[in-house]
């Protein structure tokens, strides 16, 4: 039986996922895959699936395939099942044990999840890998596709002799079965869920290594790392397995718990679609953390970071799981924030809650600004709903919290709860409330109304310290709270107050611990009146910090002398925040930015300044101050480059220069300096600067483009190169080739993958190309909505995100963006939530832009 089109989307409702698990229960696949390489587009598989059944009434399987080619229920052949292209309805069913047998032919995906194909462009070598969170395991095998039905798995696979492949488990047994192809038996597993199996495969070279456990009831680890033959020269094995080791080290000593999959590996693959993914002992991750460039202590921080996060899953997550998707934000929002206390506990990396300030906590205030935000718990209707919530509240936010709960109880009470958890609910299924009962036994408060009015609700609050002289020995700091009209609640917040003196040229700081839970909060200090005060000291609250008029004036003379970084990268988010809040000019911003950035030896510090002086020049200045303003930012990089001390400065001023190229002048320059007609000293571009200048030339309708474009993928034949070809392809500033390449976007095919079609949708908007662009608004408009209903979740997205025309900060397009989405129904929940964000984005730089301009005429 062959799959056939249906109008019903691929979605797996709460309701339908509660009265399955009710009566499923003692699962158990056995799975045999038959993969014949080649480069073919289909592969075959046979699925025993053995359950429990508690009433023998009619349930389904999940599946999403291409040909069924026989079916057996307990024994008996099903000639004409009832499959609707992803839901197979099974009847005749016993009370007790059940044994369904299902045979059927598949085709790979190319979307990056579900079972993706990869084919290297450098020497057309074959890959595949799995990627189903949050449903998708039925894409390669029949299933009961929810997180509550856990399960064992047996997996066999026939595939060419020259692959290596990676499962869940150890490799059990690998024989010869035909001239070019092998046998992979692989172990039975321990119970989990069906979004954390996985299968890798290919010609992939492997680095090995083992850890021994320090934990009294753990062993040996084995320890793997396997990268594509082609990007293998660029896996930097050391550093890899010390983070490793390292992240084993920690959390097995926190949870008390020895690590209970057997093996680990990790492996990089490529067009994957997110940072990581958690399937229990093989860890999946982007290649974009193999380094082909050479990489800043930032990126090496990102990545022992990844690294760390998707190894707290594997106690909280994968050997603890969530009932259903309600509470996907504790599984990330735990690791998030383990992660970075494994990172600052037991690594190099002791800095790194400054980047948890700048990249986790920044994506959690933009997210919850805006107009969808929603509580960090909360019910979850449907798999789609769960997609659109892998987001900075999810992550961000959820990890904020849990350090704002860790200052409130207390580490060790913490700590403990944690213990009990993994020890209570080890290999099982559990609720926001269950995690919370964990934690109650530890701390003498009912952590309830806590978790009411930080999980359950949405926004966060603004926090203000004010320095009030009340004589010449004594001081008062008045602490405010306030929110949103739009979400007023005032919380609880556990915070440390810093207070700054200036004496001789040199900041001192002294802290107090405080709780606010209402408007006001006074605090008396017995010292003469301080130069500055900051209200989130150590940066345990997730809320926005205000600065007093005394405070912002002392930022502007003096910020760079106040000498711990974590307190000037919380400083410099208030500043940015003021600018998004129009409290503080654009420009301004810039002016600032510019003049402190100068004496900056915080490489964090330097690239999010950086990438803030960015968003300002392209969303918050006024159009007529865009072009000088990016000219003098280039300028400043360039003189930035040539006075850095370090090659990681050097890296991140030359990534900044490339990026402020948007004269015509200043892209010519660009290009001289990867032609090596011009040069600064002690800095050579690297092949991402390459391809940021050639494509910039392109898009501006350089003369000798072409030949750019050739020139650097004869440098650059990698994917990577690809990628950045085809981006090139269509920036050209030509209306024909942008409207055939729209046309190539929504064909079947598209460019061969959605990682490839994302690539040349990236170059279809330039800002210096409005004029052409301008009727390509109004049919992104018209096609919008049909896209979104008969396209994957994650193509609609990147169509979404690469098509839009936010280039244009203009309230014509807000008002037709709006006008779009009062007719866009409640039931396509993806596209009326991109359309609500876009939108807010587009009405906020709008005020931005209005605001920076009326200071320019006063």
């Amino acid at each position: 039986m062959r799959s056939q089109e249906s109008a019903a989307r691929d979605v797996l409702d709460k309701n339908d996922a509660n009265r399955r698990s009710n009566s499923i229960s003692d699962t158990d696949y056995q799975i045999q895959l038959n993969l014949p390489g080649g480069g073919s587009p289909t592969y075959s598989g046979e699925t025993i699936v053995q359950f429990e059944s508690s009433d023998g009434s009619e349930t389904f399987l999940d599946f999403t395939g291409t040909e069924i080619l026989t079916i057996h229920v307990n024994g008996t052949e099903v000639t004409n099942p009832s499959w609707t292209g992803h839901r197979l309805h099974i009847e005749n069913l016993t009370r007790g044990s059940n044994k369904v047998v299902i045979s059927y032919v598949n085709e790979y995906d190319h979307t990056g999840d579900g079972f993706h194909q990869f084919i290297d462009p450098e020497d057309q070598k074959e890959y595949v890998y799995t990627n189903f969170e949050p449903y998708s395991a039925h894409r390669l095998f029949p299933s009961f596709d929810q997180p509550d039905i856990k399960a064992s798995y047996s997996l066999q696979v026939d595939c060419p002799k020259e692959w290596v492949l990676i499962g869940n488990s150890e490799l059990a047994e690998r024989i010869d079965v035909q001239d070019n192809m092998s046998r992979h038996r692989f172990s039975k597993t321990k119970r989990f869920s069906t979004y954390l199996f996985a299968l890798i495969g290919g010609p992939y070279q492997q680095f090995t290594s083992t850890y021994t456990s320090k934990h009294p009831q753990g062993g040996t680890i084995p320890l793997g790392f396997f990268a594509r033959e082609s990007l293998a020269p660029f896996v930097d094995q050391d550093e890899l397995f010390e983070v490793t080791s390292q992240g084993f080290e920690f959390f097995e000593e926190f949870f008390d718990f020895p690590y209970p999959f057997g093996k680990y590996d990790q492996i990089f693959v490529p067009e994957f679609n997110h940072g990581a993914m958690e399937n229990v002992g093989a860890i999946t991750h982007t290649e974009r953390i193999v380094f082909r460039d050479p990489p800043t202590y930032n990126q090496r921080l990102t990545r022992a970071e990844i690294i760390l996060h998707e190894m707290a899953h594997m106690w909280f997550g994968d050997l603890v799981t969530m009932k259903w998707w309600d509470d996907l934000w504790l599984n990330e929002s735990f690791a998030s924030y383990m992660s970075f206390l494994a990172l600052t506990g037991n690594t190099r990396f002791t800095d790194a809650w400054q980047s948890f300030n700048s990249r986790m906590k920044a994506w959690a205030y933009r997210q919850d600004q805006l107009v969808t935000t929603h509580p960090v718990a909360g019910e979850v209707a449907d798999t789609d709903q769960t997609f659109l919530n892998f987001d900075g509240i999810t992550y961000g936010k959820g990890a904020s919290v849990i350090k704002q709960l860790v200052k409130t109880i207390g580490y060790d009470s913490f700590k403990s709860g944690m213990q009990t958890y993994m020890e209570t609910h080890a290999f099982s299924n559990t609720t926001l409330g269950d995690w919370l009962n964990c934690l109650d036994a530890e701390t003498p408060r009912d952590l309830k109304p806590w978790a009411a009015s930080w999980l359950e609700t949405s926004q966060h609050n603004t926090v203000t310290a004010s320095i009030a002289d009340n004589a010449e020995s004594s001081t008062s700091i008045l602490v405010s709270q306030s929110a949103p009209d739009s979400h007023p609640l005032l919380r609880e917040h556990a915070l440390e107050l810093a207070i700054g003196y200036l004496h001789d040229d040199e900041v001192t700081i002294d802290t107090i611990d405080y709780s606010i839970s209402s408007h006001e909060h006074q605090i008396s200090l017995d010292k003469t009146t301080p130069s500055f005060v900051f209200p989130n000291y150590d940066d345990h609250g997730f809320l926005k910090a205000g600065l007093d008029s005394t405070t912002l004036d002392f930022m502007r003379h003096h910020l760079e002398k106040v000498n711990e970084p974590l307190l000037r990268m919380q400083i410099w988010q208030s500043l940015w925040e003021m600018v998004r809040d129009q409290q503080l000019s654009s420009i301004d911003y810039i002016n600032i930015a510019s003049s402190k950035v100068l004496a900056e030896d915080d490489l964090e510090l330097i690239e999010v300044t950086i990438e803030q002086l960015s968003g300002a020049v392209s969303r918050y200045v006024p159009e007529s101050k865009k072009m000088e303003l990016a000219h003098n930012l280039f300028s400043l990089s360039k003189q930035q480059i040539e006075q850095s001390t370090t090659a990681d400065e050097r890296i991140l001023w030359g990534r900044a220069m490339f990026g402020f190229a948007i004269n015509w002048s200043d892209v010519a320059e660009t290009i001289g300096l990867i032609q090596e007609k011009d040069a600064i000293t002690e800095f050579v571009p690297d092949q991402d600067m390459r391809w940021t200048a050639v494509i910039n030339a392109v898009a501006h309708g350089f003369e000798d483009s072409a030949q750019l474009v050739e020139t650097e993928l004869e440098r650059d034949p990698t994917d990577r190169g690809q990628r950045a070809a085809l981006r090139a392809d269509v920036s050209i500033p030509d209306v024909s080739r942008k409207q055939a390449a729209w046309g190539k976007f929504l064909s079947t095919e598209g460019y061969g993958s959605l990682h490839l079609t994302a690539a040349a949708m990236s170059g279809f908007h330039w800002w210096v190309q409005a004029p052409i662009l301008e009727p390509f608004t109004e049919q992104f408009f018209s096609e919008v909505e049909g896209v979104f209903e008969s396209s994957e979740n994650h193509f609609a997205q990147s169509y979404f995100g690469a098509l839009f025309p936010g280039y244009r900060v203009e309230q014509p397009l807000l008002d037709r963006s709006q006008a779009l989405l009062e007719n866009i129904p409640e039931s396509n929940q993806l596209l009326r939530r991109m359309l609500l964000e876009a939108n807010d984005n587009l009405a906020r730089a709008i005020r931005c832009r209005v605001y920076a301009e009326s200071n320019l005429l006063e």
